[in-house]
């Protein structure tokens, strides 16, 4: 069964770090910007930034966004000083939340609770405060495929890469699960091929980096050459069972994928090049869903950076 939303980031105390800084508060309704496609150079968009009067502010690494229950996210505060600069204050500062959708954990970090809309307020003596909407969607947190490249200029089209990563709060077994791939116009009940199957637990915060056969990074496995992924268009899958009729957890579409391509995840992100990374963006395990009627749409979670960060989160 298709799972939901997972917009985490990171596990406090386990993986630490501030995504890139957004721009002030723009009250329109939406989450990302950019082209339909998404942007491609990994900069988030879309920052929540209240009450600026002359004076220091404060700013959140997030605009508002969705979680699932269960599932952790961690995002940082910056105080803008009045007379230039600025500081992390996301240890000093102050937080709220005015519904119990959200549980607000240690400084900076919320985890969905119940389905339900909460605003967070976060404040500091001597600054405007700042404030951020959470959406905790009907769904429970699940693994998610959280950066991939498909090949690089020096070693080929198999020197690629999928990072699994789990946003939850809770340790998941993958025992048998398995990353699959499906050509672009695949749209039957056949997946292209099996890419690796995967064993033993994720733990909350936990990265997984899996290769190609002549990928040089280090990878918990490597899949066999002639068996990765096609560099421009196609769409990896993972499920919690066997390729072909495993459930399907988590999906990502590329470049032109055919419609009913059961691996498309409402619209696929844009096509890959030679040494670009496929990273979730502003945040790890972003999975967009606005409606709850599908698990994500592939243009919103993910963009094209030049920079890829396997083992690593996307946004420190």
């Amino acid at each position: 069964m298709r799972a939901a939303v997972c917009l985490a980031m990171i596990l406090p105390g386990v993986l630490a770090g501030c995504s890139p800084l957004l721009g002030i508060e723009d009250p329109k309704p939406g989450g990302d910007a950019g082209t339909p496609d998404g942007p491609v150079d990994g900069t988030p968009v879309d920052g929540a930034l209240i009450d600026a009067p002359a004076g220091d502010v404060l700013q959140i690494s997030l605009g508002d966004f969705k979680l699932a229950k269960q599932q952790l996210v961690h995002f940082r505060v910056q105080r803008m000083r009045a007379g230039g600069g600025m500081e992390d204050v996301t240890d000093d500062a102050s937080y709220s939340a005015d519904s119990s959708a959200v549980a607000l954990g240690a400084k900076g970090t919320v985890s969905g609770v119940q389905t339900g809309i909460a605003t967070i307020t976060v404040t500091l003596a001597g600054a405007a405060s700042a404030t951020v909407r959470a959406t905790v969607s009907t769904f429970t947190c699940h693994p998610v495929i959280n950066e991939f490249t498909t090949g690089t200029a020096l070693l080929g089209g198999d020197d690629e890469l999928i990072e699994i990563y789990n946003p939850c709060a809770n340790a998941i077994t993958v025992t048998d699960w398995t990353l699959n791939y499906r050509a672009a116009n695949a749209i039957g009940a056949t997946d292209t091929h099996l890419l690796v199957t995967l064993d033993g637990q994720l733990l909350p915060g936990a990265l997984r980096v899996y290769g190609g056969s002549t990928y040089a990074g280090l990878a918990v496995a490597n899949w066999m050459q002639g068996f990765g992924m096609q560099q421009n268009n196609g769409a990896i899958g993972l499920r919690s069972g066997p390729v072909d009729t495993g459930p399907l957890v988590d999906a990502v579409g590329y470049g032109t994928v055919t419609p009913g391509n059961p691996f498309l995840e409402t619209k696929a992100m844009a096509a890959m090049a030679n040494g670009m990374s496929a990273s979730r963006l502003p945040f790890d395990g972003k999975d967009d869903d606005a409606t709850d009627a599908v698990d994500g749409d592939n243009s919103i979670d993910f963009r094209v950076v030049a920079t890829p960060t396997p083992g690593a989160l996307n946004a420190p």
